[in-house]
């Protein structure tokens, strides 16, 4: 391509870097505003509704890696199951090979918290209130809480995991696995 400046042709070398510049700026644009709706998240999505934190504790290689020194192993094996079953691999128990992303526990205290998964790398599951449940509830909550590690906020409907209090899932639904997704796009993205 010719380009005029004045009376002169741009030289092959100002043209290379205006292009460069061009494609940084497109890119630039493009991460602010995935930014943004990562920072905010909530958006609709093919009409299901996403929420997603500003964090999330899976690692550069897009795993979230665990190790569960709590007393509901089964609870917690088959939810991983459950978010395992959409994506493949994503969460693991931790090995001597890889870094631990979240280490969950247990202890018994009455301070109105089922369980909490913090930032940290900490998912903690409350014994006081965990021990009533039936184990498909405890289920339900190890989901729940490996879905804020995997950078998953509430979602509003009550057959959602992520439903702030509902007990009411018992698989992903259209709006866990939208979110899912948007959280898991924003992880690669922020590495970019």
């Amino acid at each position: 391509m010719d380009v005029q400046h004045g009376s002169k042709k741009d030289s092959p070398i100002l043209l290379e870097v205006s292009n460069m510049t061009n494609t940084c700026l497109r890119k630039l644009t493009t991460f602010i505003c995935i930014a943004l709706l990562c920072i905010f998240g909530v958006a609709q999505v093919a009409q299901a509704k996403v929420a997603v934190n500003i964090w999330n504790l899976m690692d550069s290689g897009e795993h979230l890696d665990y190790t569960n020194n709590s007393k509901y192993v089964v609870s917690v094996t088959t939810a991983v199951g459950w978010w395992n079953a959409y994506k493949k691999g994503v969460i693991r128990k931790d090995t001597s090979k890889t870094v631990n992303d979240v280490t969950m526990s247990h202890y018994s205290k009455k301070d109105g918290s089922i369980a909490i998964t913090s930032p940290s790398g900490t998912l903690k599951f409350n014994s006081y209130y965990m021990s009533s449940l039936s184990e498909h509830n405890r289920i339900e909550v190890a989901a729940h809480e490996i879905g804020h590690a995997l950078g998953l906020s509430h979602n509003s409907s009550k057959t959602d995991i992520m439903h702030a209090t509902s007990l009411d899932g018992d698989k992903l639904s259209k709006n866990d696995k939208e979110s899912y997704d948007y959280a898991y796009w924003c992880n690669q993205v922020g590495r970019m």
